[in-house]
């Protein structure tokens, strides 16, 4: 757990490295995959890829290109896995067959959500299928007392206890964040923005009168309250 810009990517990499085994990264979008994929084909040595055949030693990949469901799967289906499409249970499959690998969760708050919930049916599924499971690395600056309970347990499910987590002010101090201050400055509205703001709070007004009104709704809005 690393705050933006401690180089929560260089450290994900680092550990892949270390760990030796092919390696899949997930995250959550195109503008951070190109991200891993220019560190990794900048370091050399590895052959890189963005193909859901985890041909590569080093695969980059979305979330999404996991979490790509059919539309003609059966939806009461309490297997998330089995109702994936064709092309994310192709990466499944590589990611079950021959040696283990190293799975790099980059962004891993998305997985409090419905992502969280498949990875870990597909990490079980790799851990019982392979006499060595997967060595799973999730990076993250959101601390996870600022999830919900609910998802917090699921993160905790996934990953266990944080293993590293180094603070904002820790690393201003160490010289790799540039120390900043939030400012606010006040300014006058313009004449454009005062009169937004007048509308604005009419119509609020109007709605406030509206709803407030005997024949709004039976029983009316203060006693639904109550």
């Amino acid at each position: 757990m690393l705050p933006p810009g401690a180089g929560k990517t260089v450290l994900g990499a680092a550990v892949a490295q270390r760990a030796g085994r092919r390696t899949l990264v997930l995250v959550p979008n195109t503008a951070i995959q190109e991200q891993w994929l220019r560190l990794w084909t900048g370091a050399g040595a590895v052959t890189v890829g963005d193909d859901r055949s985890l041909a590569s030693d080093v695969t980059v990949l979305t979330y999404q290109a996991l979490a790509t469901f059919d539309d003609d799967a059966d939806p009461t289906d309490e297997s998330m896995v089995a109702r994936l499409h064709p092309n994310a249970l192709e990466i499944i499959d590589a990611l079950h067959d021959g040696e283990p690998f190293t799975v790099v969760l980059d962004e891993a708050h998305h997985l409090a959500q419905t992502w969280g919930r498949l990875l870990a049916e597909v990490l079980q599924q790799a851990h019982a299928g392979q006499q060595e499971g997967p060595v799973v690395v999730a990076l993250t600056a959101t601390p996870r007392e600022s999830l919900s309970p609910a998802e917090a347990e699921l993160v905790e499910t996934l990953f266990g206890p944080v293993r590293y987590a180094v603070s904002t002010p820790a690393l201003v101090r160490d010289g790799v964040l540039a120390p900043y201050r939030e400012l606010a400055w006040f300014v006058t509205p313009t004449d454009a923005e005062r009169d937004y703001l007048a509308r604005s709070a009419q119509h609020w007004q109007q709605l406030i009168v509206g709803v407030m009104e005997p024949e709004f709704a039976d029983p009316g809005l203060l006693a639904y309250l109550d």
